[in-house]
């Protein structure tokens, strides 16, 4: 039977035979945090495995040339990875085309001079990214990349799992409500966030007029404030970026009513 996490915490306490004078919940919380963090990084489990896939167009716009001709293709970490399992490279049917296996330390991927395997196909990790080289699609037939990897789940205290299925039933945005059909009052805000200040979130809110179906382009006959490149999107059925897990952000301004942001996505027209 699944437990709360106020369940989970007074059964602990339970165990211990404490009160709250001896061990406080501050203090529970605390060892229940530092087992989740052990526990996700010593098992190897199925349920621990998850796929990021990079599309095509992405990967693309990651990858350059050096000046010794080289092609390097970056990518940006998922949020939640813990360990790498496995990096490869797929065609249009889904077929593995090569997979990068060697993994070599930042310094020496750096080094045109460095020695290395003749058949090359290295990976190095710097921060947030990882570089792969030779660069995506070497052999003309590549359409996206995959990384499999060991991931950490949620806080054990989380609500709900953060997920595409979350926005698309408006579970993360408080301001708005479910959205109906036909559409009521003050449903399907969009949201480009500017600033949190000491009240709260401060919004430049677009009204969309045009059906948006699965695309990376957002169109609105009204708004408030300016949108500026970097803002995020948020509101009643937003589609988070699915590498990040954060909400999409603007990337591009297309004209005055009409922006691009790096995550498709699917929203009704006339919100209001």
């Amino acid at each position: 039977m699944a437990l709360s996490y106020t369940e989970l915490t007074t059964l602990v306490r339970s165990w211990a035979n404490r009160n709250a004078d001896v061990v406080s919940d501050a203090i529970i919380h605390d060892c229940l945090r530092y087992a989740a963090d052990k526990a996700y990084r010593t098992l190897r489990v199925p349920p621990l495995e998850n796929v990021a896939v990079y599309n095509k167009t992405d990967l693309e716009a990651a990858t350059m040339t050096n000046n010794y001709g080289l092609t390097k293709t970056e990518i940006r970490l998922p949020f939640d990875l813990i360990e790498f399992i496995q990096i490869k490279e797929l065609d249009e049917a889904g077929a593995t085309v090569r997979v990068f296996n060697e993994k070599l330390d930042i310094r020496t991927f750096n080094d045109v001079n460095a020695e290395k395997y003749s058949n090359m196909n290295y990976w190095a990790r710097q921060r947030n990214m990882v570089y792969l080289t030779p660069g995506f699609n070497a052999s003309g037939t590549a359409n996206s990349i995959e990384l499999l990897y060991y991931r950490r789940l949620p806080a054990l205290n989380a609500d709900y799992v953060v997920s595409v299925l979350n926005y698309a039933a408006s579970y993360l945005n408080a301001l708005g409500t479910p959205v109906t059909l036909p559409l009521l009052a003050n449903q399907g805000y969009l949201h480009f966030t500017t600033a949190k200040d000491s009240v709260g979130m401060n919004y430049v809110t677009a009204n969309i007029n045009v059906k948006v179906d699965n695309s990376v382009n957002i169109t609105n006959d009204t708004r408030s404030g300016t949108i500026v490149a970097g803002q995020e999107l948020l509101g009643v059925g937003v589609t988070a970026n699915a590498i990040t897990g954060r909400p999409p952000k603007v990337i591009r301004i297309i004209t005055q009513d009409t922006v691009e942001v790096d995550t498709a996505q699917t929203l009704l027209d006339n919100a209001t």
